[in-house]
């Protein structure tokens, strides 16, 4: 039998840890009157946690009813997180962290309460502490606030660009996007585009041409690429070479399909001392060479001279007709036939002498001596030029004159056709562009007339004086003509009509003028008169 265990005897029998800790407290307890079981005991087991007793008074530990978990004085009823003490009605908002630590049931993200949630955290509200500011909100322009968060300019209400003057743009008509300073003025139209105070005016630049004594031209031709404008002149101030030069031609370069662009370079060449230019000049521009033919006096000889530029190689060279006379050279006109040789035909309408030089680019260039050369003498004409058919065809203003059309060939030479009329006129230019052809014609009180393809219309009873242009292979025609006072700039073709414009250029008179036809529809003039030269563009009708 196991000895005696009376009360803190030491059992002598290995027990584990835990059963001994257990008995220990067994034995130490005071007798239980109620059976073992203490009077205020809850007996089923917890089924919540009680709320906090915050008035520390009551010793309340009920289980019903709201209840205040993190203690920060609002019960779960009101309280919308009761496990942080940070978040309660009447709390310090935190806008944009993810919490409503107010409990006040708006997007943390919206601060404005417009319904929009604010840009920086990729809502599209541009001012989010303005509820009248968001996507849909009607803008109000010019208060500098950009109510509908379209990110434009408040002072640009037709987004073309152009502010109005008061925000220090130009825009004179600001709910119409296709008018403003930026915009391209379109000829004859009614609308001033370009806000340059006239309906059918646009701007139109002077040109550096101060310096030039003698000038001639301006001449635009084009190729595929280019278009250049060019001047010929006595004197003049080289904007290349940086210096002064004497009896030659300055030329400026621009994108022939964005002319809008601006110049994008120049180009000079000079006979130097001893020469000086007749009236005569004109000018052509080929991809693969340049061409200007004009009359010069050289050491007392008089010349038809045409130059020849290959842009390759850059040899610059020519070749000039010569006579023992005294020629004076006031219409020169060159042109390019069909099978893409040159005719040059010069006029001295004061002694009645006619020579006329005709032959590929390469001849003029680098063998002459293969050129035809032929003349008249007695003719009543003031102008000259080769037609599509290889014809010349001359002009004058003289009653006996009219136009008369003449054919050339080695063996007759010169011979009178049989087609002629009573049209009298100062100026003529022969255009070709593809398959088309035209014939314009300036004249003296009789106005001008155009012909292309054999039909013909007149523009005008203004008197001219002269005419240039240029035509496009669809048959239209932009051209500017001269009455010694002003000029008109006209676009069009026979069937559809032409739409004219008096150019403002602010001149004493308009000596000569020309315009160009881009492919873009761009068209570009240039004026020279008693003060210089000035230059403009715009799109046509």
């Amino acid at each position: 039998m196991p000895p005696s265990t009376g009360y803190g005897a030491v059992v002598r029998y290995p027990l584990a840890l835990p059963v001994l800790f257990a008995l220990l407290l067994t034995a130490c307890e005071d007798p239980d009157p109620n059976g073992g079981r203490k009077e205020n005991e809850d007996t089923g087991g917890h089924t919540g946690t009680l709320h906090a007793d915050t008035a520390r008074d009551t010793g309340d530990t009920a289980e019903e009813g709201p209840r205040d978990l993190d203690g920060d004085g609002y019960n779960s009823d009101v309280d919308c997180d009761d496990f942080d003490e940070l978040v309660h009605p009447g709390a310090e908002d935190a806008w944009y962290d993810g919490e409503d630590s107010d409990c006040a049931g708006n997007s943390d993200y919206d601060q404005d309460g417009d319904g929009y949630l604010a840009d920086h955290i990729g809502g599209d509200d541009c001012n989010d502490t303005d509820a009248t500011v968001h996507p849909d909100a009607p803008e109000v322009w010019y208060d500098g606030v950009d109510q509908g968060c379209d990110g434009g300019d408040d002072y640009d209400q037709d987004g073309d660009g152009d502010p109005i003057s008061d925000a220090g743009g130009g825009d004179c008509a600001d709910t119409d996007a296709t008018v403003s300073s930026l915009a391209h003025e379109v000829l004859g139209d009614g609308v001033d585009r370009d806000c340059e105070g006239t309906d059918n005016g646009f701007h139109l630049y002077p040109i550096d041409t101060g310096s030039a004594a003698g000038l001639q031209g301006p001449r635009l031709s084009a190729n595929s690429t280019e278009l250049q404008l060019t001047f010929l002149a006595d004197t003049f101030y080289d904007p290349v070479r940086g210096d002064a030069t004497t009896t030659g031609s300055f030329t400026y370069v621009y994108d022939e399909a964005d002319p809008w662009s601006g110049q994008i370079g120049a180009s000079t060449w000079a006979w130097g001392s001893g020469a000086t230019f007749g009236d005569g000049f004109d000018f052509l521009l080929d991809d693969s060479y340049s061409a200007w033919s004009y009359g010069v006096v050289y050491e007392e000889n008089r010349y038809l001279y045409t130059d020849i530029y290959d842009p390759t190689t850059g040899a610059f060279t020519g070749a000039g007709l010569t006579w023992p006379t005294s020629l004076a050279y006031t219409d020169v006109e060159l042109s390019e036939s069909a099978d893409g040789s040159l005719h040059v035909a010069g006029i001295d309408p004061r002694t009645g002498h006619l020579d006329w030089v005709h032959g590929t680019a390469d001849e003029f260039a680098t063998d002459p001596t293969k050129l035809n050369y032929d003349y008249a003498v007695g003719v009543t004409a003031d102008s000259a030029v080769v037609n599509a058919a290889d014809r010349l065809v001359l002009a004058g203003s003289s009653s006996a004159a009219g136009i008369q059309s003449w054919t050339w060939s080695d063996t007759a030479g010169l011979a009178a056709a049989d087609d002629a009329s009573t049209l009298t006129a100062l100026d003529l230019q022969w255009l070709r562009a593809g398959l088309v052809d035209a014939e314009l014609i300036a004249a003296g009180s009789d106005g001008v007339a155009v012909t292309v393809d054999g039909a013909t219309t007149r523009l005008t009873t203004r008197a001219a004086h002269t005419v240039r242009g240029s035509l496009r292979s669809t048959g239209r025609v932009a051209l500017v003509y001269t009455d010694g006072s002003d000029a008109v700039l006209a676009v069009g073709d026979p069937t559809s009509g032409f739409t004219e414009v008096l150019l403002q250029h602010g001149m004493l008179r308009a000596d000569d003028a020309d315009a160009w036809l881009t492919s873009t529809g761009t068209v570009v003039v240039c004026v020279r008169g008693a003060e210089g030269a000035v230059l403009g563009m715009v799109e046509a009708p």
